[in-house]
């Protein structure tokens, strides 16, 4: 029996994408073991080899298929590197999801690039009932397994250290402000001397360690009133509606929104300002 060449793509595909509807709908199922063990090990390096090597005579269906499961390991061990670092965490959801997107990828890149090469010179499956022969592999299959197993070994190390080292992931703290409905529509431009101008100034913390901040609006250079301390532990958000009043009449004046860290004397994030008119 014989599979036409590119053909296992789309199926791979199609199983890749039934496992992440299987994680969305019946996380529970037993689908989602069965189909995860090729979706992990197997399918993202048959994927990405089929990219790089479309040709039946660039790699050999033996060294194909052994290959895929040590590449494979290595971009589950990269991707999960990455997602320890990232905002998302490393989860099954996230890892799932990433490397699906990495699987249609390097799929629609093989495609592409055995429609590039001859019908004859593309690399088939071919299934058959009798035991294959098995043969060393020599010359440029022997350096590429070479280099795989060294970028193997390098991946692995590179997870043994990050599981060692403590997570860090992103630290930052963001400081924003609205206007009374939430939006960024209606920020106050014009008002009469002694009338009260009024937004909304929000403090996230994702510092991963409790903050202390202190907020201080500033109109032309002059203080105009503090808030703080605003105590925060990592996740935690701080909203209140801040007033202002300008002292003097004149256009294109200059309110400024200074968080600080504790009795910092240096604003910790770059001041957020806007500018108003005062009749």
């Amino acid at each position: 029996m014989r599979i036409k060449s590119g053909n296992e793509l789309l199926v791979i595909i199609i199983l890749a994408a039934l496992l992440v509807i299987i994680i969305t709908v019946s996380p529970g199922s037993a689908l989602r073991a069965i189909l995860g063990f090729p979706f992990v090990l197997f399918f993202p390096g048959y994927t990405l080899l089929a990219a790089i090597f479309p040709a039946k005579n660039h790699l050999g269906g033996m060294s194909r298929i052994a290959l895929s499961f040590g590449i494979s390991v290595s971009v589950v061990i990269l991707i999960g590197v990455i997602l320890n670092y990232s905002t998302w965490g490393f989860s099954l959801d996230p890892l799932f999801i990433t490397l699906f997107v990495f699987i249609l990828i390097a799929s629609v890149a093989g495609w592409l690039r055995r429609k590039r090469v001859d019908i004859t010179e593309r690399f088939a499956i071919h299934i058959n009932l009798s035991m294959p022969s098995i043969n060393l592999p020599r010359g440029r299959d022997r350096i590429i397994l070479v280099i795989i197993a060294l970028a193997l070994i390098g991946a692995i190390g590179t997870l043994g250290y990050v599981i060692a080292t403590p997570k860090t992931g992103l630290s930052f703290t963001r400081l924003q402000f609205l206007d009374l409905d939430g939006s960024t529509d209606r920020y106050p431009e014009k008002i009469v001397l002694g009338q009260e101008a009024s937004v909304q100034v929000i403090i996230d913390s994702h510092e991963h360690s409790p903050m202390s901040y202190q907020l201080k609006v500033v109109i032309n250079g002059v203080e105009d009133s503090a808030y703080g301390p605003i105590e925060l532990d990592s996740g935690q958000n701080w909203q209140q509606t801040i007033g202002f009043t300008p002292s003097q009449v004149g256009d294109n004046q200059k309110v400024e929104f200074m968080l600080f860290e504790g009795d910092g004397i240096e604003p910790y994030l770059t001041p957020l300002h806007l500018w108003i008119d005062v009749e």
